[in-house]
């Protein structure tokens, strides 16, 4: 089974994040150079806390209206994913007070899609407790925690912020979920 990010891979969450994230600071994003994807480095006076309750509010707050990351090859994707393992398993770090928009968005865009919602931040953990053992993911630092202490295998989606930055031996770079059905060879 494969597990599947939400933002950054199937929902264009960012642009969203870091126009809430500005107005709530009053600056400006600056990207670090050594971007990890944590929106925390791109702004001076940020708490961890603040931070994750202004992703969540943001996403609470936009619903159904954050798109769908390249609609139709996502959407095919996830469906040659639920026709092979008979459901899709969403692993996010969306908060728990997120589940209820989260599921909304994912009926709004998919339809009666089969699919289970895991909200944690510990990835690794609910691939192990629930037989995953794949992920595809658009954080780097995800990704090469995942490979370096299990035998998961990883893809990453290549995304601006992750571009450039090494990864392990073990994690594949592709430019969408269609990349990943086709190299597992899925039908």
């Amino acid at each position: 089974m494969i597990a599947v990010d939400i933002d950054g891979v199937v929902a264009d969450t960012e642009p969203i994040l870091v126009k809430c994230l500005e107005e709530f600071t009053g600056e400006k994003f600056s990207p670090p150079s050594q971007r990890t994807f944590d929106f925390k480095e791109g702004f001076t006076n940020l708490s961890t806390n603040d931070c994750l309750y202004v992703i969540d509010s943001t996403i609470i707050s936009a619903g159904n209206d954050i798109p769908v990351i390249d609609f139709d090859a996502t959407y095919y994707a996830l469906a040659v994913i639920q026709k092979t393992f008979g459901m899709v398993n969403f692993v996010t770090s969306r908060g728990e007070n997120t589940r209820e928009v989260t599921e909304s968005w994912i009926f709004h865009h998919f339809g009666k899609l089969n699919f289970k919602l895991y909200l944690s931040n510990d990835k690794e953990s609910v691939m192990n407790n629930y037989g995953m053992n794949a992920i595809v993911e658009d954080r780097l630092k995800t990704v090469n925690s995942i490979r370096d202490k299990s035998k998961h295998r990883a893809f990453l989606i290549n995304r601006e912020y992750n571009m450039g930055r090494d990864v392990c031996h073990n994690v594949t770079r592709v430019d969408g979920l269609i990349d990943v059905i086709n190299i597992m060879n899925l039908k």
